[in-house]
């Protein structure tokens, strides 16, 4: 999901110079080496036959035994491409430094794997052997350094740039203010931003913020608490000084997030997709599910063995536990997980989400928890067809009724099978705000396809390793910043330290 444009002017450069990149790693390796077989075309410069090499290059049948000898190296800057633009590495900037060493290392993992399994498995003709299996850990581990070094040093590079684009945020004086500021701190790595509370349900104090505020910027963020009529004007207001104009967007305004317009006359409209896959897409959802989910048991049989072993011994209890959950069409269902929590720890707090640092974890249930590893008995009930490898999560009965009162569409997320993950799970963290949980969830449905499915399980291959992203509710990791001048409110003319 891309998030801000001024992040993606390189998005088509730099593909190109990470591909540059991993064919020196591999001649390097090559070089080193020092193998009597492998890359005849690579091994020949250099050396004192290096000139005949390059005229048996001209030759069509040498030509053709350089091509074979090539395509594990060709297959794996293939694969590296394929993970690095599902890790979305080009488009989202607010990848942290240990978000993007992670998303170099498992990408040059899978890459490695695949690599590997070719090469074993490709007949090459007119070749001795394969590439040796030493190279390709050579050349793949150059490839890990390069990579991790070219996109740390670019995220260092956005980071302190010069004149950088100047954002303010705006949300009603009634807005969440610790929400607004995270936004604020983590979106600082690309912008030089700012953030301001309007009273957006006062005309004056919308106009006056427009006429003090918007032309010392470059890009405004309309977050959701302002009001529709403040809107209307700060969207004009953005059209007239061509200021660039982020939204975030009421739950209403994701109904129309994948739209076809259609006429009627002369007169243009929209058609609104339902809220549910095809059965041709229901068939393929499923048949991924079942091959996923087989896959990652036989994977996962050793660590989850571990894991239970290790609750059994650390704190008294059951091994597993089972609650009741929702899925598509709000369908009870057990849900599975390792226990991580004390037993009945709900018996005296009642239904309640965990809190970061709560009690009721258990020491070794914690670390399960970070790794995502409680969750792994759920491929069980993928298999059982309760639930889908990717959806929205699923939630308990207690906080379904309670949620739909509260917020608009929130039974729409039922239209599809609870999932192991989800995007709000890639994309948020587990104390995100369940407005935004819910806004991602509606983003899935509405434009489901395989391949953001397939996305979305390489990006929990990620998430797992981030500790930050199983945080409990109402705490976030508030990057240290540097003191800035500070801004004055429109409300009572207080000045609100703005740290960037």
């Amino acid at each position: 999901m891309e998030q801000f444009s001024e992040y993606s002017v390189t998005k088509k450069i730099r593909p190109a110079y990470d591909v540059c990149l991993m064919i020196l790693s591999f001649y390097f390796a090559i070089r080193i080496s020092g193998q009597g077989n492998g890359l005849s075309l690579f091994r020949g410069f250099g050396e004192a036959g290096s000139e005949a090499a390059v005229q048996a290059a001209f030759i069509p049948e040498a030509r053709a035994l350089y091509l074979i000898e090539l395509i594990p190296v060709i297959l794996y800057i293939l694969f590296a491409i394929c993970f690095l633009l599902g890790f979305e590495v080009y488009s989202t900037m607010l990848l942290s430094k240990l978000e993007v060493f992670i998303s170099m290392l498992l990408t040059c993992v899978y890459s490695l794997v695949l690599m590997v399994i070719s090469n074993a498995s490709i007949i090459y003709a007119g070749a001795d052997m394969p590439i040796p299996f030493a190279v390709l850990f050579l050349g793949s581990g150059f490839s890990f350094a390069l990579l991790v070094v070219n996109h740390l040093l670019f995220k260092v590079y956005m980071e302190r740039r010069k004149g950088r684009p100047k954002l303010l945020m705006i949300d009603s004086t009634d807005g969440d203010f610790s929400r607004l500021k995270r936004l604020r701190y983590n979106s600082a790595s690309v912008y030089s931003t700012w953030y301001e509370r309007v009273d957006t349900g006062d005309p004056l104090a919308v106009r006056r913020s427009i006429d003090e505020l918007l032309p010392n910027f470059d890009s405004i963020c309309l977050l959701d608490g302002v009001k529709p009529a403040a809107q209307k004007e700060y969207i004009q207001a953005a059209i007239d000084q061509r200021i660039k104009l982020y939204v975030v967007p009421l739950l209403s305004d994701l109904i129309y997030s994948n739209v076809r317009f259609v006429q009627f006359d002369d007169v243009v409209g929209y058609c609104l997709n339902p809220y549910n896959l095809s059965p041709y897409q229901l068939f393929v959802k499923r048949f991924v599910d079942l091959l996923g989910a087989s896959i990652l048991l036989v994977i996962a049989l050793i660590p989850m063995t571990v894991a239970a072993f290790l609750v059994r011994i650390s704190s008294p209890g059951p091994i597993f536990y089972a609650q009741e959950r929702l899925t598509i069409g709000k369908k009870t269902f057990k849900m599975y997980k390792l226990r991580t929590m004390v037993t009945d720890a709900e018996k005296v707090t009642g239904p309640t989400f965990a809190v970061k640092n709560d009690s009721r974890i258990t020491p070794i249930g914690n670390i399960l928890r970070k790794c995502r590893l409680d969750e792994l008995p759920q491929l069980f009930n993928v298999l059982a067809g309760h639930m889908s490898l990717v959806g929205p999560r699923p939630e308990r009965p207690f906080f379904v009724e309670r949620f739909e009162k509260e917020i608009d569409y929130y039974g729409q997320r039922f239209a599809v099978k609870a999932g192991l993950t989800s995007l709000s799970h890639v994309s948020g963290r587990y104390s995100t705000d369940i407005c935004d949980r819910t806004r991602y969830d509606l983003l899935y449905i509405n434009n489901y396809s395989l391949r953001n499915d397939i996305k979305i399980l390489l990006k929990t291959s990620r998430v797992i390793f981030v500790p930050s992203a199983s945080e409990g509710v109402e705490n976030y990791s508030i990057p240290k910043m540097h003191t800035l001048p500070t801004v004055h409110t429109l409300q009572d003319e207080s000045t609100v330290d703005v740290l960037f």
